[in-house]
Protein backbone atom coordinates (compact mmCIF):
# COMPACT_ATOMS: atom_id res chain seq x y z
CA UNK A 1 0.00 0.00 0.00
CA UNK A 2 1.12 3.43 -0.90
CA UNK A 3 -0.14 6.81 0.07
CA UNK A 4 0.58 9.84 -1.48
CA UNK A 5 0.32 12.91 0.68
CA UNK A 6 0.79 16.60 -0.54
CA UNK A 7 -1.61 19.63 -1.55
CA UNK A 8 -1.88 18.14 -4.97
CA UNK A 9 -5.84 16.72 -5.24
CA UNK A 10 -3.96 13.81 -7.05
CA UNK A 11 -2.74 12.54 -3.47
CA UNK A 12 -4.54 10.03 -1.03
CA UNK A 13 -4.05 12.45 1.25
CA UNK A 14 -4.63 16.10 0.98
CA UNK A 15 -2.57 19.09 3.08
CA UNK A 16 -4.22 22.30 2.24
CA UNK A 17 -1.36 24.19 3.65
CA UNK A 18 1.17 26.43 1.69
CA UNK A 19 4.34 24.93 3.00
CA UNK A 20 3.60 21.42 1.80
CA UNK A 21 4.57 20.73 -1.31
CA UNK A 22 2.05 19.38 -4.18
CA UNK A 23 3.70 15.79 -4.07
CA UNK A 24 4.97 16.58 -0.54
CA UNK A 25 5.66 12.47 0.98
CA UNK A 26 4.86 8.91 0.76
CA UNK A 27 3.54 6.81 3.43
CA UNK A 28 4.20 2.63 2.45
CA UNK A 29 2.80 -0.17 4.14
CA UNK A 30 5.40 -3.50 3.00
CA UNK A 31 3.81 -7.36 2.87
CA UNK A 32 4.68 -7.66 6.33
CA UNK A 33 2.39 -4.69 7.68
CA UNK A 34 5.63 -2.26 8.31
CA UNK A 35 5.16 1.05 7.63
CA UNK A 36 8.06 3.50 6.04
CA UNK A 37 7.83 7.76 4.95
CA UNK A 38 9.70 8.30 2.09
CA UNK A 39 10.29 12.71 1.63
CA UNK A 40 9.93 13.22 -1.78
CA UNK A 41 12.77 15.92 -1.86
CA UNK A 42 10.32 18.58 -0.65
CA UNK A 43 10.95 22.30 -0.39
CA UNK A 44 10.07 22.32 3.10
CA UNK A 45 11.13 19.07 4.64
CA UNK A 46 9.81 16.10 6.31
CA UNK A 47 10.56 15.10 9.91
CA UNK A 48 10.49 12.02 12.43
CA UNK A 49 11.05 12.63 15.96
CA UNK A 50 12.57 15.83 15.01
CA UNK A 51 14.96 14.93 12.29
CA UNK A 52 14.83 15.54 9.00
CA UNK A 53 14.96 12.81 6.99
CA UNK A 54 16.31 11.96 3.80
CA UNK A 55 15.71 8.30 3.08
CA UNK A 56 13.16 5.77 3.58
CA UNK A 57 12.71 5.54 7.55
CA UNK A 58 10.52 2.81 8.87
CA UNK A 59 7.68 4.24 11.82
CA UNK A 60 7.56 2.93 14.78
CA UNK A 61 4.33 3.63 17.42
CA UNK A 62 5.36 6.36 19.04
CA UNK A 63 7.11 8.03 16.48
CA UNK A 64 6.17 12.33 15.68
CA UNK A 65 5.69 12.83 12.22
CA UNK A 66 5.89 16.54 10.93
CA UNK A 67 5.52 17.38 6.96
CA UNK A 68 6.52 20.64 6.45
CA UNK A 69 7.16 21.26 10.03
CA UNK A 70 2.81 20.64 10.47
CA UNK A 71 2.17 17.92 12.76
CA UNK A 72 1.18 14.88 10.72
CA UNK A 73 -1.31 11.91 12.45
CA UNK A 74 0.26 9.05 10.04
CA UNK A 75 -1.70 6.27 12.26
CA UNK A 76 -5.14 7.30 11.23
CA UNK A 77 -3.98 6.75 7.88
CA UNK A 78 -2.96 3.19 8.58
CA UNK A 79 -5.33 0.33 8.17
CA UNK A 80 -5.99 -2.18 11.27
CA UNK A 81 -4.28 -5.20 10.90
CA UNK A 82 -6.70 -8.03 10.72
CA UNK A 83 -7.32 -10.89 13.04
CA UNK A 84 -4.75 -13.52 11.98
CA UNK A 85 -6.50 -16.69 11.63
CA UNK A 86 -4.42 -19.97 11.31
CA UNK A 87 -3.53 -21.29 8.18
CA UNK A 88 -6.09 -23.89 6.94
CA UNK A 89 -3.90 -27.11 7.19
CA UNK A 90 -4.21 -26.19 10.73
CA UNK A 91 -7.80 -25.69 11.34
CA UNK A 92 -8.55 -28.81 9.80
CA UNK A 93 -6.25 -30.73 11.76
CA UNK A 94 -7.64 -29.21 15.02
CA UNK A 95 -11.32 -29.67 13.29
CA UNK A 96 -10.43 -33.64 13.18
CA UNK A 97 -8.77 -33.59 16.94
CA UNK A 98 -11.95 -32.44 18.26
CA UNK A 99 -14.12 -35.35 16.46
CA UNK A 100 -11.10 -37.58 17.63
CA UNK A 101 -11.61 -36.49 21.35
CA UNK A 102 -15.68 -36.72 21.18
CA UNK A 103 -15.95 -39.78 19.76
CA UNK A 104 -14.11 -41.07 22.74
CA UNK A 105 -16.39 -40.28 25.06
Amino acid sequence: MILNIGRNKKNEIILNELKVSNFHAQLLMDENGDIFLNDLQSENGTSVNGEIITESTQLKTNDVVKIAGIPFNWKMHIPKKKEITPEPDKQKRRKSFFKLFKSKK
